[in-house]
């Protein structure tokens, strides 16, 4: 499901609804005629996808999945890793310009530089407990991730940041907090600040994110509902989605984030906005 987001600045409370825009003109009514399925010519679930512009975008999902489009999605290309182990999955893709971009998952992170030609990489060895839910680069070296890990031998909120060294080797620095949520999301709006969410209603504050020692601060959601997707527009305003239809508004940075109407009880997975007043938001599909 999608729909837009009528503009919160005005009025904090005021409600997604599916009927009402700020700017009909800007965004069409969501209809049939607006979406139309294309063959990606593979079986397999995707479970992320990244557009650089109106035509050319790569989607990503398990088995190490990875699809390039240069005409809008008319047709897709599967991009086969050689040696690339399939279990490590895929569930994140993100590209910063045309040369260089990230793809990851579970156990895995891979990058290019040449537009999707090669791509090299690591595969995480070790326990399985230790697990990436997304990732996010902020540079054409760094990627930051957010996922589980165990401190102490107890489960742990992790932060991960990546960086690909000069000579093609990674170097990590991993933040945990013990604790029983698991982060699901992740955001930055440059390499110093961005954000997480995950189960629980937890929120992360990450600033000088670049610095050797970054800052990690909790910020209040107000709920206890897992959170699964955000999107920053700029270091100030934002929205946050999750379960039963949770959705969040912050227009100072995370000091404060208020709740919105969203009109359903689905579970809500990502938001995008393109502007203040435009946004979308997709979840699971109603039960009846």
């Amino acid at each position: 499901m999608c729909w837009p987001k009528r503009d919160a600045d005005a009025n904090p409370d005021s409600k997604w609804n599916a009927n009402t825009y700020a700017d009909p003109s800007a965004t069409p009514t969501p209809g049939s005629t607006l979406w139309s399925q294309q063959t990606s010519n593979v079986t397999t679930n995707l479970a992320a996808i990244h557009f650089l512009n109106d035509n050319e975008g790569w989607a990503a999902g398990p088995n190490a999945t990875l699809l390039h489009t240069v005409n809008g999605g008319t047709n897709w290309t599967t991009r086969v890793l050689s040696g690339f182990d399939p279990t490590a999955g895929f569930n994140s893709v993100r590209f910063l310009d045309q040369s260089t971009g990230f793809v990851g998952g579970l156990q895995s992170i891979i990058r290019t530089t040449n537009g999707g030609s090669s791509f090299g990489g690591f595969i995480f060895t070790g326990s399985t407990t230790t697990f990436r839910n997304r990732f996010f680069p902020t540079t054409s070296s760094v990627v930051w991730a957010v996922g589980r890990t165990t401190t102490s031998g107890l489960g742990a909120r992790a932060h991960f940041r990546y960086t690909f060294n000069a000579d093609n080797s990674l170097s990590s620095f991993t933040h945990s907090d013990t604790g029983s949520d698991i982060p699901q999301d992740l955001y930055f709006v440059d390499s110093d600040n961005g954000w997480s969410v995950g189960s629980n209603g937890v929120i992360v504050h990450i600033t000088n994110g670049s610095a050797a020692t970054p800052t990690f601060a909790t910020q209040s959601s107000g709920t206890t509902q897992q959170l699964n997707g955000i999107f920053m527009l700029d270091i100030s305003r934002g929205w946050i989605v999750g379960n039963g239809g949770m959705a969040l508004r912050t227009a100072d940075g995370g000091a404060t984030w208020t709740p919105l109407t969203t009109g359903v009880t689905n579970n809500l997975n990502d938001v995008h906005f393109k502007d203040t007043n435009n946004g979308w938001a997709v979840g699971a599909v109603a039960k009846s």
